[in-house]
């Protein structure tokens, strides 16, 4: 118990730590996005959820090796890597298409199309690198090649579910403290990068939820990857094939009738939906 609380603490305070510097900064940034409102925010607050996460691992990594077991920090290293690299590399992605991308070119299907063309989108990009980052996460955690390949839908389609999610303020960054909160329950090795994560989260979502600045894909597309990690990261096959079939199903119900549309229609969800919001 005592790792797991020691992973835990270090991990939110450096989140809370590092995306409070970073967000504080560029809060005002020049990357801009209309929200479903149409009003043009800065699209910046997934940085800070990139820093915050990395930063909230750093500090695990130094309290491990000044208080740490061999084993514990063996542990902490691993695990921490791996969430390390997925922030950066899926965070990365999405802050390409916040820069690159264009408002009226939303969907595969319109980048699926634009490719085909022989014109490559912002969001063509980020499908193909998100795929590749995804597959480069699953050969690491995975060696079998069918799981490995499991395992890559699984790190893809989260990514893209809290993608689906962050049409209106503040459900991503819900969404994703709550099912962080499930995994961590769990506990084991998903500690430091979720404790991290959720610690820089909770910092981005008054910005989220106030309407003064939004996630972005790169926020999006970082806190999907890392749930998606968590999920597959020492876990049976049977918990990853349940994660996979709710994820497909996230993804149908993005696609037609529409998320919104779905948790507007059941009360519960709709009440936590708008909970914090001015």
């Amino acid at each position: 118990m005592r790792p797991f609380l020691l992973w835990l603490f270090s991990g939110v305070v450096g989140g809370v730590v590092g995306a409070r510097a970073v967000i504080f900064l560029v809060a005002s940034g020049p990357v801009r996005r209309r929200n479903y409102r149409g009003l043009e925010l800065p699209a910046t607050t997934g940085v800070g959820i990139i820093v915050g996460t990395l930063a909230g691992l750093a500090l695990t990594a130094v309290l491990h090796m000044i208080f740490g077991s061999s084993q514990m920090l063996a542990e902490a290293a691993g695990s921490g890597l791996l969430f390390a690299s997925a922030a950066g590399l899926f965070g990365f992605i999405g802050l390409w298409d916040d820069i690159a991308g264009t408002a009226g070119e939303r969907g595969w299907r319109v980048h699926a199309a634009a490719a085909i063309r022989g014109r490559a989108t912002a969001g063509a990009i980020k499908l193909v690198g998100g795929a590749a980052a995804a597959l480069i996460l699953a050969s690491i955690l995975e060696h079998r090649f069918w799981w490995a390949i499991l395992d890559a839908v699984i790190i893809a389609l989260s990514a893209n579910a809290v993608n689906l999610l962050d049409k209106r303020p503040g459900r991503a960054g819900k969404a994703f403290v709550l099912a962080a909160a499930g995994l961590l329950i769990v506990g084991g090795p998903t500690a430091p990068g979720l404790s991290a994560a959720i610690g820089a989260c909770l910092v981005a979502l008054p910005f989220d939820l106030r309407e003064r600045a939004m996630l972005g894909d790169a926020g999006a597309n970082a806190l999907g990857a890392l749930l998606g990690v968590a999920t597959v990261l020492d876990s049976s096959h049977t918990f990853r094939l349940v994660a996979l079939g709710l994820l497909v199903l996230v993804t149908a119900a993005g696609a037609r009738p529409g998320l919104s549309r779905v948790i507007d229609s059941v009360a519960p969800l709709r009440r936590l939906d708008a909970a914090g919001r001015v």
